[in-house]
């Protein structure tokens, strides 16, 4: 079996996979990037379908303020952006209203939020004073938004992330308009040698020591070994908490921090439908987000500003994981049972003018077995663990360890890959 021999060894060609390439590149270091998918960008997933007028997004879909990390890379790549503009519908026991409130009755309690002991959200939120219909409105939007548990994920944990959120401007949101996966081409096209780059490799067994890693993975059915001296892991952390990676030694403080975290469920069904037939009611003629809490769907977006035939369904959290246990054909049929309720439009004729829908179960799938990590009560500290480097040969990246409270966005994934760039680059001494 023939081995390469490399300065960085880099598992996964996510966003931050990717990322952490270039930069390593650009500071003289040999490098390998394995991917065990046959395409890059991890969790942005986006198909290009000659019927449809938009990209259609399997996985990330929005930009979530400005952060710089990601802005600068749209304008140098020039790439256009479109701010999500419209109305936003809350509708419940068939009333309509605005959704805000649920948003900012989040915000302003987490705000106010000065917890001395870390505990899950839904403890927290049961000593408030909102009535029963506010903390249904606040949970279901926790729940949706993290993909998490509400009896899991931590109230520290939600505190960092909406500082980290108001510090980017987090209320604003775009869409690329040429599909996210311009993100992730752009970083492959920075990269100097295309022939760093490993498709279809998945890796299995990590062996290592201070100043010397082996990486054993098979890649269309054959073997491939790579040696390096370093060797940065940013699979996500549903593959890592899975054992599909194995390490010899077993990191104990990496293993601990992998399973006190959390990787959340989501759901999201894209149609496409003849006509944007729901701009023939008033009320919803320029409507961007419905969200419909009592629905196994809660949440649905158009593609507003810009007027196309295409609706996403979404649910995350616990609603989310039990469609792990069902086909694709009970996930549309269910989605579109809800969407005839949430848009108040009769199911036979809904069916008839749907043209197409996409769907990917990101659960079962074997390389993100998951949709994007939360932080559950009492793991803050896992986060850190992840961003140790182990004895100078074991670097983490990924949306799940950034310190800051970015996790589950593009952004949180760059932002890794510069923090392990630059230990990689001081453990050697470059």
């Amino acid at each position: 079996m023939a081995e390469t021999a490399v300065d960085v060894a880099i598992v996964g060609a996510g966003v931050a996979g990717l990322r952490l390439a270039s930069l390593l590149e650009d500071a003289a270091f040999t490098i390998v990037l394995l991917e065990a998918r046959d395409r890059v960008g991890g969790r942005v997933y986006t198909l290009h379908d000659p019927l449809s007028p938009v990209p259609l997004e399997l996985g990330a879909e929005f930009v979530h303020g400005r952060p710089p990390e990601l802005w600068r890379h749209i304008e140098a790549g020039r790439l256009r952006a479109v701010k999500v503009e419209g109305d936003n519908i809350y509708r419940s026991s068939g009333e309509a209203s605005e959704a805000a409130d649920a948003i900012e009755t989040a915000d302003r309690l987490l705000s106010e939020a000065a917890p001395q002991m870390d505990e899950p959200f839904r403890r927290f939120l049961e000593r408030t004073q909102l009535s029963p219909a506010a903390k249904r409105a606040v949970a279901g939007y926790i729940e949706g938004f993290n993909a998490a548990s509400l009896d899991s994920i931590g109230v520290l944990g939600l505190v960092r992330q909406q500082r980290a959120e108001h510090d980017i401007d987090g209320g604003q949101v775009f869409r690329i308009v040429d599909g996210y996966d311009a993100v992730p081409l752009l970083l492959l096209r920075s990269l100097r040698e295309p022939g760093v780059l490993r498709l279809n490799t998945v890796v299995e067994r990590i062996e290592w020591r201070r100043g010397w890693v082996r990486i054993r993975a098979r890649s269309l059915g054959t073997d491939l070994a790579v040696s390096a001296r370093f060797c940065a892991i940013t699979a996500p952390l549903g593959v890592l908490q899975s054992g599909a990676i194995q390490f010899d030694p077993d990191p104990p403080a990496v293993r601990r921090a992998i399973h006190q975290l959390a990787m959340g469920d989501a759901v999201r069904v894209t149609l496409r439908f003849r006509r944007p037939f729901w701009e023939d009611r008033p009320e919803l003629k320029n409507v961007s987000f419905l969200h419909a809490p009592d629905e196994e769907f809660p949440t649905w977006w158009t593609q507003a500003p810009v007027r196309v035939p295409v609706v996403t369904a979404w649910t995350g959290g616990p609603t989310a994981a039990k469609f792990a246990l069902c086909g694709p054909e009970a996930v549309i049929s269910t989605a579109l049972d809800c969407m005839s309720r949430a848009f108040q439009t009769d199911r036979r004729a809904l069916a008839d003018e749907l043209a197409a829908w996409r769907y990917h179960d990101w659960r079962n799938d074997p390389f993100s077995r998951g949709a994007y990590s939360y932080v559950p009560a009492g793991a803050l500290d896992a986060i850190e663990a992840l961003t140790r480097p182990v004895d100078g040969s074991l670097f983490f990246a990924g949306e799940a360890s950034d310190p800051d409270g970015h996790w589950g966005t593009v952004h949180g994934a760059m932002r890794s890959a510069e923090r392990a760039a630059a230990q990689i680059r001081a453990a050697a001494g470059r």
